[in-house]
């Protein structure tokens, strides 16, 4: 057990988070949620008293989990009453602060269980410590500038011409006098409108006191954009144990390769092929002559005669049949007609963009499908072209071709011109 108070950055609505509707710290991996993971990690590293700052998605889903699955932790719960970024977060729970002492973190970094328990092993005397992770190559995040192991500034976003390092900011971060770090976070609210108050305040900190890095070198994944949640979904079923419920029905024709787990109450009809690392969840069905590699299924979800499932992630209470869903993801509660299906690859092989209502999204992916919301219809023979997102509630009509994104509650029908007249005319 540690005195140290663990933080937990959780009031963001994930405005970037599209065109999903469930907030990203409650979407479900492996029919758990990345809020419950994280508490669930700090718990197994000893740290028992727990401030989140949350939204009003979460901070509901919370509230009853507080006297069940953690009623062995002290847990503060403090609505963040505008997303205006960390520092506004860490302003919101500022009252709640002890005196020294917190690891202020985000809900939506996974990480292994050694980073916070390492973290904690080496704040002895440390007035503060951030956590670095080494990249191969650039990516958009925050990089140290370092002098030995002491970190004198941090660049947001730099470019990868502008790195001052290749150790990348993780949040994971303590400190051993919260109430001096509030008054720099302040300080740059004051100063600034804009949402990056507490890289603001953490560079200021860096100029007045000694900060140390803790360098870790363990997998991590994080859950910005839309299209991460399939290298979220990839980053447990990489860890995943294998197994196989009791309770769940194989048909003996059935084919199981590789790492697979299959939860409780699972049915595995005949001709199945389900090739790991994947994942079928509780009461899901796999039709006969399915085929699902590399995915997750989420519970209740029913994957119909002759689907193929691909490198995808299938949320909760889907209902396909006979589909072809290749690296995609569907939120919870989508249907997919007779041969409906994703496309996931450009013909000249570059990598996708992601299509918003908004405008487009550049990715690293050579292959990406659909990102489809919460409880839309596809109709029989639709075809849903590389990179479209699809807004929850909405209705596509059989054959239709998607190219562009469907915002929420839209209905998209392609007409075809049908011409009737003796065939010898």
């Amino acid at each position: 057990m540690t005195n140290i108070t663990a933080v937990i950055l959780a009031g963001g609505v994930g405005t970037r988070f599209l065109p999903f509707a469930t907030d990203k710290t409650l979407f479900p991996f492996m029919g758990q949620s990345l809020l419950h993971r994280t508490i669930t990690m700090l718990g197994r590293a000893g740290v028992t008293n727990i401030i989140v700052a949350t939204n009003s998605a979460n901070h509901a889903w919370l509230q009853p989990k507080l006297a069940g699955d953690f009623s062995h932790l002290k847990i503060q719960l403090k609505r963040q009453t505008q997303p205006k970024g960390m520092g506004d977060a860490l302003l919101a729970v500022k009252d709640l602060l002890p005196d020294k002492d917190i690891l202020v973190m985000n809900a939506g970094d996974m990480v292994d269980d050694r980073l916070v328990a390492g973290l904690i092993r080496n704040i002895s005397d440390q007035y503060a410590i951030v956590t670095g992770m080494k990249t191969q190559t650039y990516q958009p995040l925050g990089y140290f500038e370092l002098v030995g192991n002491s970190v004198t500034g941090i660049k947001e976003k730099p470019g990868p011409a502008n790195m001052p390092s290749n150790l990348a900011n993780l949040v994971f971060h303590y400190f051993s006098d919260p109430k001096k770090f509030i008054e720099l976070v302040t300080e740059a609210q004051e100063k600034s409108l804009q949402d990056d108050i507490y890289e603001q305040a953490l560079s200021e900190l860096m100029k007045q006191h000694d900060v140390k890095v803790y360098h870790y070198d363990g997998p991590w994944q994080k859950l910005k954009f839309g299209y991460h949640v399939l290298d979220m979904a990839d980053y447990f079923l990489r860890s995943m144990q294998p197994s196989i419920d009791k309770s769940a029905e194989m048909a003996s024709s059935a084919v199981i390769k590789g790492d697979v787990q299959i939860c409780a109450r699972a049915k595995i009809m005949d001709q199945a092929v389900i090739q790991g690392p994947a994942y079928i969840g509780e009461d899901a069905i796999i039709g006969n002559h399915a085929l699902v590699r590399q995915s997750m299924i989420e519970r209740d979800s029913v994957i119909g005669f002759g689907s193929e499932i691909v490198r995808s992630y299938v949320g909760a209470a889907c209902d396909l049949h006979h589909a072809y869903i290749g690296d995609s993801v569907l939120e919870g509660g989508v249907h997919f007609g007779f041969n409906a299906h994703t496309a996931n690859l450009r013909f000249d092989r570059q990598p996708v963009e992601l299509k918003l209502t908004s405008g487009s999204l550049a990715t690293d992916k050579i292959k990406l499908g659909a990102l489809i919301a919460k409880g839309t219809e596809i109709g029989a023979n639709a075809t849903l072209m590389p990179g479209v997102t699809i807004g929850s509630n909405s209705l596509i009509y059989a054959g239709t071709m998607v190219y562009e994104a469907v915002a929420d509650d839209t209905l998209l029908k392609s007409r075809q011109e049908q011409i009737t007249r003796n065939k010898d005319q």
